[in-house]
């Protein structure tokens, strides 16, 4: 399953190189350098809030917070279960297919930009950006809004693959669109695809380094250790696939959380170059 996500990353990387230097001057002057800026702050910002977006991501975590990995998720689990001899009496395939089609749909995953986005605002804002913060107070209903509209567009781009993924990155926006500026589901998609149109480059590039960043800090040691250990044949067999669940679980935990972060960052530093580029008011001579 890593390995099959990093290899996906890794050609991300290749076509962000590709891409990001010929966005340059197109629609938001895209650099490296600018790049590096904005992987250093969605680093930072993760780190300062690390114990309430893990919690946050755990919590969603169920619902689908793997994104278009829920195929893997499901077979894993599939081959888990029956490995332990768990099966008797529980409908493998019907687990199988419900953790593939949360992870499809990416309920979980809407539901914990959303949450990142409302912390770190607070956190900008001078509060504590706590657990309880993550609850979008009197946004409720726009918030379930975004996830349901965002449901049909998600499965579609998780069968599209690696184009699907690069299509995404119009939306990946929208969550903190709509709890930063208030605006409702169908305006926090159009105002997300305009942000992200102009700053497309960055948006590759630093969500492709973040993906990689995130998967080779937190599954290289399980999924290594793992590996290790079965070559060195001192983990039972029927243990493997389990386990091979559990890290994917873990690693999803810190994953997401890292990816949603960098969504927020980008989204505020679309909003500084916006206001940046938007002339002085006029005032005629008196």
């Amino acid at each position: 399953m890593s390995v099959l996500g990093l290899s996906a990353g890794v050609i991300l990387v290749v076509i962000a190189l590709l891409v990001v230097p010929a966005l340059r001057g197109k629609g938001g002057d895209t650099s490296l350098r600018e790049i590096g800026t904005l992987i250093d702050r969605a680093i930072s910002s993760y780190r300062r809030a690390l114990v309430p977006l893990l919690l946050v991501s755990l919590l969603c975590l169920p619902l689908g917070g793997a994104g278009s990995l829920g195929y893997f998720v499901s077979i894993t689990a599939l081959l888990g279960v029956n490995s332990l001899g768990f099966n008797d009496g529980i409908d493998t395939l019907g687990l199988a297919l419900v953790i593939s089609a949360l992870g499809t749909l990416g309920i979980g995953t809407t539901l914990l930009a959303c949450a990142t986005a409302r912390m770190l605002d607070v956190r900008a804002a001078g509060g504590p950006g706590s657990l309880g913060d993550a609850l979008p107070r009197g946004q409720w209903r726009a918030v379930l809004g975004l996830t349901a509209v965002l449901i049909p567009v998600t499965l579609v781009a998780n069968v599209l693959g690696i184009l699907g993924a690069l299509l995404g990155l119009f939306w990946v926006l929208a969550p903190a669109v709509l709890i930063v500026e208030g605006r409702g589901p169908f305006e926090s998609l159009r105002r997300g695809a305009k942000l992200a149109r102009r700053n497309y480059g960055a948006l590759l590039g630093t969500l492709v380094s973040l993906y990689l960043i995130g998967w080779l800090a937190a599954g290289t040691p399980l999924f290594g250790g793992i590996a290790l250990l079965n070559a060195a044949r001192l983990l039972p067999e029927p243990l493997v696939d389990p386990l091979l669940l559990a890290s994917w679980m873990l690693s999803t935990v810190f994953v997401a959380p890292l990816l949603a972060v960098g969504a927020y960052v980008l989204y505020r530093h679309a909003r500084e170059r916006e206001l940046d580029a938007t002339p002085p008011p006029f005032f005629p001579p008196e």
